[in-house]
């Protein structure tokens, strides 16, 4: 009862205001999740991904979240380097691949596909609000 009468203002400013909608502006306010699979990753390879995904957001805001994940894969083909990124945004996230012989045109490949695509939902977005459907 005591802890239901401390929250109790809080409660109501908060049901009185309709619930935001998620919006971030800054990517540095993405949440991120790199991994790396089979080997360990230095900071260049870590930090020159970063800085690839932070770009995109120029094609299209809110991204909420980042997964990528940087694999090795032991086999006998000379492209073995692998790099999958999958973006959180509202409505249906965003996913591209790429398996070349390096990490670096592995991601700049897999980030040119997700660029497309989010370049693609923006221009969507533009015309359904040109056209008054929401």
């Amino acid at each position: 009862f005591q802890k239901e009468r401390i929250l109790e203002p809080f409660i109501s400013l908060v049901s009185e205001r309709p619930l935001p909608y998620l919006h971030r502006t800054k990517a540095q306010d993405m949440k991120w999740d790199i991994q790396t699979v089979g080997f360990h990753a230095k900071d260049e390879l870590l930090e020159t991904t970063k800085e690839s995904v932070e770009k995109l957001e120029k094609y299209y805001s809110p991204i909420i979240g980042a997964e990528i994940y940087l694999k090795l894969q032991y086999d006998d083909q000379k492209e073995n380097k692998k790099v999958e990124i999958k973006l959180n945004i509202p409505g249906e996230d965003v996913f591209g691949e790429d398996q070349s012989d390096t990490f670096e045109h592995s991601l700049h490949s897999a980030v040119d596909k997700v660029k497309r695509q989010l370049v693609k939902r923006k221009e969507l977005k533009r015309a359904h609000r040109e056209l008054g459907v929401s």
